[in-house]
C-alpha cells in the first residue's frame, strides 16, 4: 500500500510587522513568538495552499503574508464561510 501526503509550513514575510514584547499591552496585529509555523497537511501542494488561503494566508512565489498582515485575509475568510454555509443549507 501506498500512502502519501504533502505538508506546507508558513511563516510569515511582513518585515513590517510589530512584534509582541513581553510586557507591552496585547496588540492584535503583532506577531508572537510561538505563532508560527502554521501546518497546512492534504495530498497534494495545491490542496494544502487552497485550505491556507481559505484561512486568509496570500501566497505567492516569493512571499507569504500571514492573516493578520493581509489587508484582505480575514474578509475574504468570512466571505468564503458564508458562501459555504450558503451552499450547505440549499444542498
Amino acid at each position: 500500500m501506498k500512502v502519501g501526503a504533502y505538508t506546507l509550513d508558513l511563516y510569515c514575510d511582513n518585515e513590517d510587522a510589530p512584534v509582541q514584547k513581553f510586557g507591552e499591552p496585547l496588540n492584535p496585529r503583532a506577531h508572537l513568538y510561538n505563532e508560527f509555523p502554521h501546518n497546512y497537511v492534504g495530498q497534494t501542494l495545491r490542496e494544502c495552499v487552497k485550505t491556507a488561503r481559505r484561512d486568509g494566508w496570500l501566497i505567492g512565489k516569493e512571499r507569504q503574508l500571514c492573516p493578520k498582515c493581509n489587508r484582505r485575509g480575514r474578509a475574504h475568510g468570512e466571505r468564503v464561510g458564508v458562501a459555504q454555509e450558503a451552499q450547505g443549507g440549499a444542498g
